[in-house]
């Protein structure tokens, strides 16, 4: 009888547990993917759920996994309910470090409502109930401490949860904005479009709190059309930012023929001409280098986000091998 191979096993995706964790920013899979590639293989297991099959940590590192062929290395771990399994995803995320605060303020929201399920769970056990509000305060403490932030700051975030738009929280979870200044921006009433617009950094935060106050959306983005006009007027002489006309996939196209042309000349040893044309692409990238138009599907901008690494990734490799180049001449 023939031998068979066997098939690797394949988790189950659940979303709820997927998107118990911020997903990563184009920026942040591109710098983990290029991670992965220069190191040749995925070192950290993902886990999954023993009982049920479900991937409960590493989408990401399965995903670039299955993209570039490599093996991928997983363990299993036993939890005797869906809500211990959550509770697992959350704190393994909140060990790691460099994590924003508004990042952890998110993840002690998700989690403090599960400690307190614990919690009822056991006074019905037969444990006295010291009282909702007291029973609450210590479930705050106790996420709070876990989290590595005040409670102050997680009562912002669940203001900016509830309140702040997709583009301003992605601002907050990256640093561009802080938890203090975003809040007291949606606290002011600011609509979609000022958010927007300071997440963008094209405004300052005093700008934005005066086009909050404007009132509802249209007088808000009448107050913002007005602001840019007259930062616009009180520059005379200056010339407008000319806005690149050519197209992500346009660009991506020239970027490849760079990258075939850098790939043929290193795989004939040609180093240092490698080099060089790094930075020739490098400049055609940075040229064309411009918030790409809104109406670009988001895998295009993706694309292009990934193609800059993927220069800067290449231009770093490049650099060590035209040194080891330099040093067998002598």
């Amino acid at each position: 009888m023939a031998d068979t191979e066997a098939k690797p096993f394949e988790p189950t995706i659940d979303p709820e547990i997927r998107d118990l964790i911020p997903a990563l920013s184009p920026e942040e899979y591109a710098r983990l993917e290029a991670n992965v590639l220069a190191d040749g293989e995925i070192r950290d297991k993902s886990v999954i759920w023993k009982e049920t099959g479900v991937l409960l940590d590493g989408h990401n590192r399965k995903r670039i996994s299955e993209a570039h062929g490599l093996p991928w290395p997983h363990e299993f771990k036993s939890f005797p309910s869906r809500d211990a399994a959550k509770v697992w995803v959350l704190t393994n995320q909140l060990g790691r470090r460099n994590l924003p605060p508004f990042v952890r303020a998110e993840l002690a929201l998700k989690l403090e409502p599960l400690i307190a399920s614990e919690a009822k769970k056991r006074m019905k056990a037969g444990k006295r109930d010291p009282g909702q509000t007291s029973a609450q305060g210590k479930t705050s403490e106790k996420v709070a401490e876990l989290a590595g932030v005040s409670r102050d700051t997680i009562a912002k975030a669940k203001v900016l949860t509830e309140k702040a738009t997709d583009d301003l929280k992605r601002a907050v979870r990256s640093n561009d904005v802080t938890v203090n200044a975003a809040t007291k921006l949606v606290k002011a009433g600011a609509g979609a479009v000022v958010q927007k617009a300071v997440a963008d950094d094209s405004i300052t935060m005093e700008e934005a709190l005066s086009a909050a106050r404007a009132g509802d959306e249209r007088a808000q983005a009448d107050k913002l059309r007005e602001i840019r006009q007259a930062k616009a007027s009180g520059k005379p002489g200056k010339k407008p930012v000319r806005r690149d006309s050519i197209s992500i996939p346009d660009a991506g196209t020239a970027i490849n023929e760079h990258v075939r042309g850098i790939l043929d000349v290193v795989n004939r040893g040609k180093f240092v001409d490698g080099e060089n044309r790094i930075v020739k692409a490098r400049a055609d990238l940075l040229r064309r280098r411009l918030e790409p138009p809104s109406e670009l599907l988001a895998d295009s901008r993706d694309s292009w986000v990934r193609m800059m690494v993927l220069l800067e990734f290449l231009g770093d490799a490049l650099a060590e091998q035209v040194k080891k180049a330099k040093k067998r001449k002598k």
